[in-house]
C-alpha cells in the first residue's frame, strides 16, 4: 500500500509543479510565451541578432547571449514574437 501511495503522491507533485511553472500565451498575437524566442528580446524588444555560429540569439542592446532553459539571464517583458508589453517586472 505504501508503495502505491508513494507512487500517486509523486506523479501529483509533479502535476502541480508543470501546472505552477507553465508562462501564459501572449495575449496579442496567442504565442506561448515559454516556447523559445521569436524576433524580439523578451527583456527589451530590441531586435535580436544570430548567426549561424552562434545557437542562441543575442541582443545587441543588453550584451547578452539569451538562453531558454535552467539557467535564464533575462526576464519577460515583452513578447518574443509580437513586441507587446507584458509585465515591466518580467514574467
Amino acid at each position: 500500500f505504501w508503495t502505491w501511495a508513494g507512487g500517486v503522491a509523486c506523479i501529483v507533485f509533479v502535476f502541480i509543479v508543470a501546472l505552477a511553472n507553465k508562462l501564459p500565451d501572449c495575449p496579442a498575437c496567442g504565442n506561448w510565451l515559454g516556447h523559445g524566442f521569436g524576433r524580439y528580446c523578451p527583456e527589451c524588444a530590441t531586435e535580436l541578432e544570430s548567426s549561424g555560429r552562434v545557437p542562441q540569439p543575442y541582443c545587441p542592446a543588453s550584451h547578452k547571449m539569451l538562453r531558454f532553459d535552467k539557467h535564464e539571464n533575462f526576464k519577460i517583458r515583452f513578447c518574443t514574437y509580437c513586441r507587446v508589453p507584458l509585465d515591466e517586472l518580467g514574467l
